[in-house]
């Protein structure tokens, strides 16, 4: 896929599989909710050309597992308004499953200010 957009997070006490089961069902409650995705720019067709992956890296960091989520637009979605999507849904799996069920944003390569 050409075009996508990736964010990192450290892994938090849900897994990779429990984790695209909670984005999965964001994702369905965010489809159904026409004006919230209005307000991140997104139409309803936009989001249903859209695809969610959850995948756990294979390399550790100090803090942990770094898992990303992975947009996959075929190009329709803008930048701006997947990483608006991406932060949807992180909200919506912290209030869904609390704030510890997915670690904080996190760049690759920062494990050395962990040192």
């Amino acid at each position: 896929m050409a075009d996508h957009i990736v964010t990192w997070y450290e892994q938090g006490v849900l897994t990779a599989g429990q984790l695209q089961a909670a984005v999965d069902e964001a994702v369905a409650e965010l489809a159904g909710n026409p004006d919230e995705l209005a307000q991140l720019g997104i139409s309803p067709g936009e989001l249903a050309g859209t695809r969610v992956v959850v995948q756990q890296e294979g390399g550790f960091i100090v803090e942990g597992i770094l898992l990303a989520i992975a947009i996959g637009a075929g190009g329709n979605l803008a930048a701006d308004a997947s990483k608006a999507l991406v932060n949807a849904i992180v909200k919506r799996v912290r209030n869904h499953h609390g704030d510890d069920a997915v670690g904080p944003e996190k760049q690759p390569g920062d494990e050395e200010d962990a040192g």
